[in-house]
């Protein structure tokens, strides 16, 4: 995990969680603002605490020990993924951009 820093809480780039999300893989992240936005705990992937190692390795065993629970969070991830494809923030820039003018 990345601790407790500003860099840590609010600069993270989710690049990395949006890829496995749109490859339909089971996510295992740290519960943190920028993957927050993008992932729900228990329905889209597993968050552990900041800076617990014990809390990340629960939730690593719990996927490896449940497949069916790690095939149903990257099911729902991938399916959330469509949110987020280039095209569809292109449509929001867009959009914004008309609010604008």
């Amino acid at each position: 995990p990345l601790g407790e820093s500003a860099v840590a809480e609010e600069w993270t780039s989710p690049l990395k969680a949006l890829e496995m999300m749109a490859r339909g893989v089971a996510i295992v992240g740290t519960d943190v603002p920028a993957l927050r936005e993008l992932l729900d705990h228990e329905h889209t992937a597993l968050l552990a605490r900041p800076s617990d190692p014990e809390s990340l390795a629960a939730a690593l065993r719990t996927l490896l020990r449940d497949r069916a629970l790690a095939r149903r969070l990257a099911a729902a991830a991938r399916a959330r993924s469509a949110a987020f494809t280039w095209q569809q923030r292109a449509r929001q820039l867009l959009a914004f951009a008309r609010d604008l003018a």
